[in-house]
């Protein structure tokens, strides 16, 4: 709260408040992603709406304030040079094969974090990600490619085969 919201309206009496004040904060939020930038308009009409309750304001300024509609993309592909460095790198990093998998097969975080030794199909070289629901309700079935499999291979050989690999 103190880093957004008393840092930039803070220095304005609850009284003196307006909708412009409150518009042009959250329009500075226009290079932030919508989620958060959301977040902090939704923090602030929860400030006002209390401060309303307990009659330190008429009205609620910020009840009507819309989000900026700019929205900077943080995420962005890598780069073949930092794909070229990431493979280089995996052999000698202790998350090697972690890291593989998630450049190999596209999952996410926490999909690698779940991920379980029954998910894989050795004979086949076919990934089912279990947790993760396709619309017919079954798993993504993703397929591994020889680089990976070897790794994965030798990864459950060095002793890392219990029910999660990567916990």
């Amino acid at each position: 709260v103190y880093n957004h919201i008393i840092e930039h309206l803070g220095s304005i009496k609850l009284c003196n408040l307006t909708e412009d004040d409150c518009q042009r904060f959250i329009n500075e939020y226009a290079g932030w992603s919508k989620t958060f930038a959301s977040k902090v308009r939704m923090v602030l009409r929860r400030i006002l709406t209390k401060a309303e309750k307990q009659e330190l304001i008429k009205t609620n300024v910020a009840k009507d304030i819309v989000l900026p509609t700019v929205y900077e993309n943080k995420h962005r592909p890598i780069t073949d040079e930092e794909r070229r460095m990431i493979l280089e790198t995996i052999p000698k990093h202790y998350a090697g094969t972690m890291v593989l998998t998630m450049l190999c097969c596209g999952l996410r975080p926490i999909e690698i974090r779940r991920m379980k030794w029954d998910w894989i199909d050795f004979e086949n070289a076919i990934l089912t990600v279990g947790k993760s629901k396709t619309k017919a309700g079954r798993g993504r079935k993703i397929p591994i490619p020889p680089v990976l499999l070897d790794a994965l291979k030798e990864h459950k050989a060095k002793g890392n085969s219990t029910t999660n690999m990567y916990s």
